[in-house]
Formats: C-alpha cells, structure tokens, sequence
C-alpha cells in the first residue's frame, strides 16, 4: 500500500515537472545596439545581437551576429511589463550606458537587470517617470 502511494505520488510529481517545462516560454530574438553598453559585467559593443532564454527564470545568452560576443546576463527580477512593444531599456549612470530591463509585453513580464537606484525610486515617488533610452526587440 505504501509502496503504491509513494509510486502515485512520484507520477503525479513527474507529470507537474512536464507541465510546467512545457508551459515554459522560450523566447529567441534579435536586436540592435547604436552604441556600446554594459549589460551586467560584460560590455557589448554597437551592432547586431540575438538574445535567447528558456524560460524567465533561466539567464538569457546573448551572442552578436558575427558570433563572437557571448554573454549568459544574470538571473533577473521579475516585475509588471510596461505597455508597448518587446524593447531592452539602456540607462545612463557614471558615464555609462547600462541595460537596466528588458520589457516583454506578450508575456505580461519585465525582466530586471539592473535595479532602481534610491534617487530613482524617490522620483517615482513624486511622480516623476524616468525615460530610459529603448532598443526594440524583434522576436525570431
């Protein structure tokens, strides 16, 4: 009887893990960078990329066009999406440009980079919204 419960449970187990490996979104795209950016503690200079991840909690792999640039970013937060199109929002903090989100619509999720930081947060505060330079996103 133990035997058999334990064998249930395991199955009901397995079959959840495919589920949810099954729902899990796969996102490939491509994108274009008119200048040099940081993205975590890689700098990427201008020109083409592709940016894959298997899932939102799994790191994204960036690679350029000619192959030669690789980066795994860092496991980001997660938060709302903003409304508008897929698009990676470059910030500009101590004379660097910096990926600070990647907003994805589609998926009702915003992937976070790069934190606010403690001024940023007591704008929001009073209202005011900060414009980060966007890069569009174009889904493969």
């Amino acid at each position: 009887m133990k035997t058999k419960l334990i064998v249930a449970l395991f199955a009901l187990l397995m079959s959840c893990a495919a589920a949810i490996t099954a729902s899990a979104e796969t996102f490939h795209g491509v994108f274009t960078l008119p200048y040099e950016v940081q993205w975590g503690k890689t700098v990427l200079p201008a020109g083409n990329y592709a940016i894959i991840m298997e899932g939102f909690n799994s790191p994204a792999l960036v690679q350029s066009a000619s192959g030669k640039v690789r980066i795994v970013a860092a496991l980001p937060s997660t938060g709302d999406s903003r409304s508008g199109d897929r698009f990676l929002a470059i910030g500009y903090k101590a004379g660097r440009r910096t990926v600070r989100y990647l907003n994805m619509p589609r998926f009702g999720k915003v992937l976070i980079y790069e934190p606010l930081t403690r001024s940023e947060r007591e704008e929001i505060a009073r209202g005011v919204q900060p414009q980060p330079a966007q890069v569009v996103v174009a889904q493969k």
